[in-house]
Formats: C-alpha cells, sequence, structure tokens
C-alpha cells in the first residue's frame, strides 16, 4: 500500500511540475509589460529589472508573444526567465554575437520548443502550408522602433550548420545566404523585399538532437505598434 501512494504521489507531482513549466512559458504571463503605442513604460519597468532585456517579438495570431533578452552567452538564458529566475522554460533570447539593436545583416533568435505551442513550440507549424501561407507576418519592437516581420521561409537544419548560423553575415553575402536557406526550405515564398536586415528564429525540431525548425523573416521599418487588447488565440 505505501508503495502504491508513493507512486500516487509521484504522478502528482509530475503532473503538477509539467503544469507549473507550462504556465512559466505563457506569454500572457509578460502581456502586462508589452510596449504598446504611445505607452512604453511597462516595458521600460521590465527592463529595469533586468538590464538584459532588448526588444519584444510577436509573430500574429500565434503564442509567439514575448519580450526578448541577450545574455553574455548563449546558455545564459536557457533555463532562466526574462525576470533572470530560474525556469525550465528559459526565455526567448538573442544570440550573444548580436548586436542588441539588431542592426546587424543576420540577427538570431532562439526559444525552446515547449509543449502547448508556448515559447517557440509553435514555429513546427509553419512546416504546414497552409498555416505557413496565412502567418506570415510580425512585429518586432527594440531601441524605441517598431518593425514589420515578413516570413519568407521554414526549414531545418543541424543546429551546428555554420552556413544558416552565420554570424557575422557580410552584407555581401546576403544573397548567397538567402539561397542556402531557400534550398532547405519546406516552405517558401517567392516575393523579395530589399532589406539589409534578417531575422532567424531557432528551436529544437523533433528527430535528430541536434535539428532545428527555423524561421526566417525580412526585419522592415514601420512596423505597426501593439494594441492594448490581447489577440485571442485557440489552444
Amino acid at each position: 500500500m505505501t508503495g502504491v501512494i508513493l507512486i500516487l504521489a509521484l504522478a502528482v507531482y509530475i503532473e503538477l511540475d509539467s503544469y507549473r513549466i507550462i504556465s512559466d512559458a505563457d506569454s500572457i504571463k509578460y502581456r502586462a509589460y508589452r510596449p504598446i503605442q504611445s505607452d512604453t513604460l511597462s516595458f521600460d519597468e521590465l527592463a529595469e529589472k533586468n538590464r538584459d532585456v532588448i526588444g519584444w517579438i510577436m509573430i500574429d495570431d500565434t503564442k509567439i508573444d514575448y519580450p526578448v533578452v541577450q545574455g553574455r552567452s548563449n546558455d545564459e538564458y536557457i533555463n532562466k526567465d526574462v525576470f533572470g529566475e530560474f525556469s525550465l522554460s528559459g526565455a526567448i533570447f538573442l544570440d550573444q554575437r548580436n548586436s542588441p539593436d539588431l542592426s546587424d545583416a543576420l540577427s538570431v533568435f532562439y526559444g525552446h520548443n515547449m509543449a502547448g505551442d508556448m515559447m517557440f513550440g509553435e514555429l513546427k507549424n509553419f512546416r504546414d502550408r497552409k498555416f505557413f501561407d496565412s502567418h506570415r507576418s510580425g512585429t518586432l519592437f527594440c531601441g524605441g522602433n517598431y518593425y514589420r516581420l515578413d516570413i519568407f521561409a521554414c526549414f531545418t537544419a543541424n543546429g551546428h550548420d555554420q552556413r544558416v548560423y552565420r554570424i557575422p553575415l557580410p552584407e555581401s553575402e546576403i544573397g548567397k545566404w538567402k539561397e542556402n536557406v531557400m534550398s532547405l526550405s519546406e516552405n517558401s515564398t517567392d516575393k523579395t523585399e530589399e532589406s539589409p536586415n534578417l531575422l532567424l528564429l531557432s528551436t529544437c525540431a523533433s528527430g535528430a538532437t541536434d535539428d532545428r525548425t527555423l524561421l526566417a523573416a525580412y526585419i522592415l521599418p514601420n512596423g505597426t505598434p501593439f494594441e492594448k487588447k490581447t489577440i485571442s488565440v485557440q489552444a
């Protein structure tokens, strides 16, 4: 009987722990800090709490709606949230080699592939053509400015492939980088933008340990400021 009780207690603990991890990853937890139009005070407050906070990313009509940090190493925010507290869900973070103002030709954001499509768990959905075609826009906030995101490719690559994770990427090689990405793409668009700045979203893929699911997007000017009203996303 004691053994049965211990097994049940362990099962309950595991369930509660899983729920806590998912709850920690829910973007709703951070919405109060979102830099809305004409009012970035809440975001500034978050940046005061943690000087590593450098911006915010939202992909329209998805659960990707998070503040972005940059640590001193790419390991720092794997198990630490945007408040600097321990969290298995980690945070969305910018590659340590990138400029925090996102002025590089290629900037890379990383996030965990979480259950319930939390953090960057929804990137895998872009492998479906219908989902990709209907979710190609987003907004990026950085340095007090709003930028538009135009997603142009979804693909899988090895996490150590330096042809993909090319930082710094010389502007003279942007065309070659895009050609490589398009050759790897499962879904892509023929539409091109004259933008010197590219963004790559990266998360672990199911399958081989080193596989990554990635989205490539153009960073464009004149983004639409976030609205105060939260977009309703189906679970």
